[in-house]
């Protein structure tokens, strides 16, 4: 009777853990599908949101260009000049230079520039043609 009992006792936890076992992949495989699923809704989501958010990076960066040229124009030592000539470029800097320091007074910049004109002088005296 107890080898009855015994073997009746290990069958039956046998089958539990076998039907316990059998839950947990049913549950473990909704999971996957419903992640799955998941996965694919957020890919169309993303694939409807990926041009709106290429526009608003437009925009942004269109903002910050806005906001570097709003400095640029508040910069009172700014020299514009319209020619890539380098030649040009010096000459306008230059007149910048004598028209700040016309008062005697020269500026950080003035120093700074006038610096970096004669050594772009210089530069052009010592060049070796052959």
């Amino acid at each position: 009777m107890q080898a009855n009992a015994e073997n009746e006792a290990a069958q039956m936890q046998a089958l539990t853990m076998l039907e316990a076992e059998q839950k947990l992949a049913s549950a473990s495989l909704t999971a996957e599908i419903n992640n799955a699923a998941a996965s694919r809704v957020l890919a169309t989501a993303e694939g409807v949101v990926a041009p709106y958010l290429a526009k608003k990076n437009v925009h942004i960066t269109k903002l910050k260009q806005m906001d570097v040229y709003k400095n640029l124009a508040r910069n009172q030592n700014l020299i514009l000049c319209d020619t890539e000539d380098s030649d040009a470029n010096l000459v306008v800097v230059a007149d910048s230079i004598l028209s700040d320091s016309a008062d005697g007074h020269m500026s950080r910049s003035a120093v700074m520039a006038q610096m970096s004109l004669m050594h772009q002088g210089s530069a052009g005296m010592f060049m070796h043609s052959e």
